[in-house]
């Protein structure tokens, strides 16, 4: 009987450590959602061949914009599926345990908002705007339009968002390092090309 006891004892003890075990996370809880209420991208983010899209949000694949209308049909821990309105496309948002030092809830409201388009992007210049656009970023940008363009910068790499420069992955080895003047103004961006980067 006791070893009967204890196996039921680790077999729920191996469940309890297993994000999958735990059920899906009411989003409409996390974001306060009203009847009619909607829920959109917060930045721009990026979708590989299989339309997922991680949670360092590599800059290569196919752009899914801010501002895009979206339905979460589940969201766990380390997963979240959505289904952009418009085109009925179904994307997978995937994050790697050893890298999300953030809570689900603070994770997923970086990753979208109750804020309209054009909310959003109220009084961008339209230049800049352009470039936020197409994913692009340049010197002379705020923090938000930077984050508008390239999403928040991963925080096991950013663990302060005030700090004067943020690092961003391009791909599994590259990096830009961007740097902010005391007023949050863009004035560099470093390239590092085939860098060993932590992880």
């Amino acid at each position: 009987m006791k070893k009967i006891l204890d196996i039921i004892i680790a077999i729920v003890s191996l469940c309890l450590l297993s994000s999958c075990a735990l059920g899906p996370l009411d989003t409409e809880k996390i974001f306060d959602l009203k009847p009619g209420e909607k829920l959109y991208t917060a930045h721009n983010m990026w979708a590989d061949g299989n339309n997922e899209i991680t949670h360092l949000n590599y800059r290569q694949g196919r752009l899914l914009p801010f501002g895009t209308e979206v339905d979460i049909i589940e969201a766990y821990n380390n997963e979240i599926l959505i289904k952009d309105i418009r085109t009925n496309e179904q994307f997978k948002l995937k994050a790697m345990k050893k890298t999300l030092v953030l809570r689900p809830v603070e994770h997923f409201r970086r990753l979208f908002t109750k804020k309209t388009p054009e909310k959003l992007v109220e009084g961008i210049n339209p230049e800049v705007l352009g470039k936020i656009r197409q994913g692009v970023i340049e010197k002379g940008m705020t923090r938000n339009e930077v984050i508008l363009s390239y999403g928040y910068p991963p925080p096991h790499r950013n663990p302060d968002i005030n700090e004067s420069s943020w690092i961003y992955f391009e791909n599994e080895t590259d990096t830009d390092r961007v740097i902010f003047n005391k007023k949050g103004i863009l004035i560099d961006i470093i390239k590092h090309e085939h860098n060993e980067v932590k992880k």
